[in-house]
């Protein structure tokens, strides 16, 4: 047992260092991994508006040129980064590939401290350390993989140290609040969800201490925010206007009612179930999803019969997120990623609970087992149908489309029909079942196949060579609009107004760009750069074109270079009054 201890953490190893290969290349299509490298630019500003500053300090961009934004633990996390490895990809993804190793090393705490058996927890943290959608938000920076690090940071304290005294209710308090407001607004269903469980604890103990000292930790957190916020030269004001949703909180007021609004949440409510469902994490987990699923009557029994705390801790996450995904739904598919730890702990939470071997509880509660695992099954293959169809994905509308391929889909099924013959075997009351529990680790192999097909053999560096391509035409050239930081690496441009912010108000777009037009007369080499779609008309210009003109300047199509799923446009000010 020792020498396969020393072969798991060898194993183990080799899969967190594969993490940091190929950081440089292009993200999978959209709808095969829910990862955008436009957010990148978006998520990385507040950061980087700091370097553009001290190389230039009269050019600022309009938005995250502070750290300001709901937002800051990653803007200071990436500041350093960029400092430590250089204004390049390496510098900006490999935070979110240290923060992921270490949401594994959490996971592998948690495991030890529920006191599971030691196969059992090596063989969830290979399934983690091999899972394809956590290995690809651990490879790009989005907000998501800092969510997953609090949210399992919250859990893991929460598992070891308890609440059973002030300093750690005021910490937990400080914490919560926290995840929403330094790192991510759509993590406000886990405060939420914390909140209520702490004033269930005050109730159950007939004391308001806990909600007190809970409390007082949040307001600590906003007293931090507050000074982080004006530290940065900014001020409340300013960083509510970069709220995420604003653009939707302008249409949820100009264009619905509140008997619209009413009349809508049913099909909101069915949304949020089949979302939560079919969201990506599932598509490719189909086994987690099962086990996950399974747990679910062990939660619920410990929490009603036993009144356990953790079980309630649990089990409180899934209603308020259900919740939140009703009233803000914004790209579920790729946000709904959340709940991996949440899944993850219910799972180690459920097998310490057995007491004993996994295999001798399955056999003493054999019909009951054998009825829910069956439904389980049916579950999945419902969330297998609905995430093969086109008609499901293309409905978000992203420009392009991708799904998996057929070996995987049959390695994927193959692996959860395996699952229930395993289980009937059970039944069967085979005396040597226990030897064949290493059989599970076959839950890895359709991991394992998609991310090297993806990572390995359909790896694309187009956007790098691209960037590296026109080095000399942006050379110390002010950028407008467009990837800014994707044209800071590489080269010495300026990017001083990323179109993405203002996605969601056009004029105000327009405005803001005519206005820096204006005011850079000094500037006579700058470019505008703009990301579309294959199918959108920009392809039929060619180069020499008139894009826009006006009064004040003249845009000139400076060249159009075609990529795997966007094509990019160049326009050059070729005149300015």
């Amino acid at each position: 047992m020792k020498g396969f201890s020393y072969t798991f953490y060898f194993i183990l190893g080799i899969l967190l260092i594969m993490r940091f290969v190929y950081l440089d290349q292009d993200a999978p299509s959209y709808f095969i991994s829910g990862v955008c490298q436009e957010d990148e630019a978006y998520y990385s500003n507040g950061a980087l508006s700091f370097i553009y500053s001290d190389h230039d300090p009269e050019i600022e961009m309009e938005h995250g040129n502070k750290l300001y934004s709901l937002g800051i633990f990653r803007n200071a996390i990436s500041l350093i980064s960029f400092k430590l490895f250089g204004l390049n990809y390496w510098g900006l993804r490999l935070p979110a590939v240290m923060f992921s190793i270490v949401i594994i090393l959490l996971f592998l705490d948690i495991g030890r401290k529920l006191k599971i058996p030691t196969w059992t927890n090596w063989l969830l943290m290979l399934v983690i350390s091999t899972d394809y959608y956590y290995l690809l938000f651990s490879r790009f920076q989005t907000p998501q993989i800092y969510s997953l690090f609090i949210l399992t940071l919250i859990i893991w304290f929460f598992l070891t140290k308890g609440v059973e005294d002030k300093a750690k209710l005021l910490l937990l308090g400080c914490l919560s609040l926290s995840s929403v407001i330094m790192i991510y607004l759509f993590n406000l269903f886990a405060f939420i969800s914390i909140s209520i469980f702490v004033l269930i604890i005050s109730v159950r103990r007939r004391s308001w201490t806990p909600v007190i000292f809970y409390t007082l930790g949040s307001m600590i957190s906003v007293f931090v925010f507050i000074i982080l916020i004006y530290a940065s030269g900014s001020s409340i004001q300013e960083m509510y206007h970069t709220l995420a949703f604003s653009g939707n909180m302008e249409k949820i007021e100009s264009g619905m009612t509140a008997s619209s609004f009413l009349a809508s949440l049913p099909s909101k409510f069915i949304g949020s179930i089949s979302q939560i469902l079919n969201t990506n994490f599932f598509r490719f987990n189909l086994s987690e999803l099962w086990l996950y699923l399974m747990c679910l009557p062990q939660l619920l029994y410990s929490c009603i019969y036993k009144k356990d705390n953790v079980a309630l801790f649990l089990l409180l996450f899934i209603p308020f997120i259900f919740l939140q995904n009703i009233f803000i739904n914004s790209y579920p598919f790729k946000k709904l990623i959340v709940l991996y730890p949440i899944i993850i702990v219910s799972i180690l939470y459920c097998f310490s609970q057995l007491k004993h071997d996994v295999f001798s509880f399955l056999k003493t509660k054999m019909p009951w087992v054998v009825t829910w695992g069956l439904v389980c099954f049916g579950i999945c293959l419902y969330n297998f149908k609905v995430n093969k169809s086109y008609m499901y994905w293309s409905g978000f509308d992203y420009g392009y489309y991708s799904n998996t391929d057929i070996v995987f889909d049959v390695l994927n099924i193959c692996i959860n029909i395996f699952i229930v013959f395993f289980m009937i075997y059970i039944i069967r009351g085979e005396n040597k079942v226990y030897k064949f529990r290493y059989l599970f680790f076959l839950l890895i192999v359709p991991q394992v196949y998609l991310s090297v097909k993806t990572i390995g053999f359909e790896k694309r560096f187009d956007l790098r060579d691209t960037l590296i391509s026109l080095r000399s035409d942006f050379e110390n050239a002010v950028i407008v609009s467009g990837w800014g930081h994707a044209y800071q690496f590489y080269n010495e441009a300026k990017p001083i107004l990323n179109h993405y912010a203002f996605r969601n108000n056009e004029t105000k777009s327009k405005e803001l760009e005519r206005k820096f037009f204006d005011e850079l007369e000094s500037h006579k080499r700058f470019k505008m750069v703009k990301f579309f779609h294959h199918e959108e008309n920009y392809k039929n210009l060619k180069k020499g074109d008139i894009f826009e003109e006006t009064a004040n300047y003249k845009l000139e199509v400076f060249d159009i270079k075609e990529l795997t799923f966007y094509n990019i446009l160049i326009l050059s000010c070729v005149d300015v009054k």
